[in-house]
């Protein structure tokens, strides 16, 4: 089968973007909340334990709303794994959005921070004097997330660009490219929480 263009989209970062985003951070590491204060953890990195778990604690409590929402949290030091805040941390709790967290790093780490998916378009047989595909033509996906219309219309200017003016087959989806298994493992697609459970597919627009 003859490749015969592709598309990139969706650049993976692991840090933020910006024109600062490789600065370092101070020895008073200043985190803005609220309308314009900031907190400033202590300069002897000794004393910012104790400091965030005083001010974790003192943010879920001081707030009437924050007070009497359904919270869990639990924060670790990554180097050594000592707890610096618990708050119900055995209550069984729904992850809900969190989870992106978990599948974010997951795939920065196995993918890289400058992977990009591509969508390709294959021929199985091109006439190139006259520009014809004999067969059909295939789009072939790999699960790009922020594939856009927009996208596809690039992809069949680049075909045109080629000099492919007719295809004799059928446009196919490709859709080879992961296994069969579309619904996540042990989700319950109800009406009320379907909308939780993402599909894994390798076309999406």
């Amino acid at each position: 089968m003859l490749a015969l263009v592709s598309i990139g989209t969706g650049t993976a970062y692991s840090q933020g973007s910006g024109s600062d985003s490789g600065s370092q951070t101070s020895d008073d590491e200043e985190i803005e909340v609220g309308s314009g204060s900031a907190l400033v953890a202590p300069k002897d990195p000794k004393l910012r334990g104790a400091w965030l778990h005083d001010k974790l604690a003192a943010a879920l409590t001081a707030h009437p709303t924050m007070a009497k929402a359904k919270i869990a949290a639990y924060v670790v030091e990554v180097e050594s794994g000592n707890p610096l805040f618990a708050s119900n941390e055995t209550a069984a709790m729904s992850l809900a959005s969190t989870t992106k967290l978990l599948t974010t790093v997951a795939a920065l780490g196995t993918l890289g921070g400058g992977f990009r998916w591509r969508t390709a378009v294959y021929a199985e047989d091109l006439d190139e004097a006259t520009g014809t595909v004999k067969g059909n033509l295939y789009v072939r996906g790999r699960g790009d997330p922020t594939l856009q219309p927009a996208d596809l219309k690039q992809l069949a200017a680049d075909i045109a660009a080629r000099g492919i003016v007719k295809i004799e087959g059928q446009i196919v989806l490709d859709t080879t490219y992961f296994d069969t298994d579309t619904e996540p493992s042990g989700a319950r697609l109800t009406s009320t929480g379907g909308w939780a459970a993402a599909f894994t597919l390798r076309i999406t627009l």
